[in-house]
């Protein structure tokens, strides 16, 4: 993330459904750098490679919370933060369940800095790329000792 304008300047996407990864990739591009997956596996595998090639993890996670039969977005967002650099890394839930006081909760607790019900407005997705809940997470943040 860009401190200075509070930008973000790389997001990974975790979605399983084909179409809707491929018209969040198109959107995001316009505003970040976007590396997708379909599932826990593939998303780790692009933190590692970020991580080999000694480039800064992503600056934001957009996990959707039933990813498949067998995974979900919690659980996804736990394999990330195995790795150290992870460990901090803001991440905002994708759900296509009402937005209940209790969804709230659970994103909460699983790590997740907000949750956005499917479909959602572009816009609803800016006022975190632009950083403002972002930033006031990762000024929260402390560094991950590893």
């Amino acid at each position: 993330m860009d401190t200075r304008t509070g930008s973000v300047g790389s997001v990974l996407l975790v979605e399983d459904d084909d179409a809707l990864r491929q018209s969040l990739e198109f959107l995001l591009a316009e505003y970040t750098d976007v590396d997708s997956a379909r599932d826990s596996a593939e998303a780790r595998e692009h933190a590692v490679q970020r991580l080999r090639l000694k480039q800064a993890p992503h600056d934001l996670l957009l996990i959707d919370l039933k990813l498949g039969f067998n995974e979900n977005g919690a659980g996804c967002l736990e394999a990330l933060r195995e790795l150290c650099a992870y460990r901090q890394v803001p991440a905002l839930a994708m759900t296509g369940q009402p937005l209940t006081a209790g969804l709230k909760r659970v994103c909460r607790d699983a790590g997740f800095v907000g949750v956005l019900a499917k479909p959602f407005m572009f816009e609803d997705l800016e006022d975190y790329l632009a950083g403002g809940a972002l930033l006031a997470h990762s000024e929260l943040a402390q560094t991950p000792r590893c």
